[in-house]
């Protein structure tokens, strides 16, 4: 019986090790996903467009300017921007013309 309960312990000792192996693996690999996830959602998000010069501009009801023709001379407007805001009055609005990239061509 002795020998028997040696090789029963070596074999055990050994799945332990594979066991402790692959969970390793395992969080390693959770790991490596979750940065490249976090890296990408990092890329989607409005805030590295802010911290890259651009801003995001609402109007005094607080809804997303996307079109110069959304605003009148006089509106207030406030401008999002990556580090503080700032409230700005509409001095002149210049439409885009049917050329000009985000416009669709009739």
């Amino acid at each position: 019986p002795l020998p028997r309960i040696q090789r029963s312990q070596q074999q055990l000792a050994g799945l332990q090790q594979r066991l402790e192996t692959a969970i390793r693996k395992r969080v390693d690999d959770a790991g490596t996903r979750l940065a490249h996830l976090a890296s990408m959602l990092d890329s989607l998000s409005p805030l590295a467009t802010l911290q890259r010069g651009y801003a995001i501009v609402t109007d005094e009801s607080g809804k997303v300017v996307s079109d110069a023709a959304a605003v009148a001379i006089g509106n207030r407007v406030t401008a999002r921007l990556a580090s503080g805001s700032l409230d700005l009055t509409v001095e002149s609005v210049e439409e885009a013309s049917p050329a000009e990239p985000g416009n669709a061509e009739e």
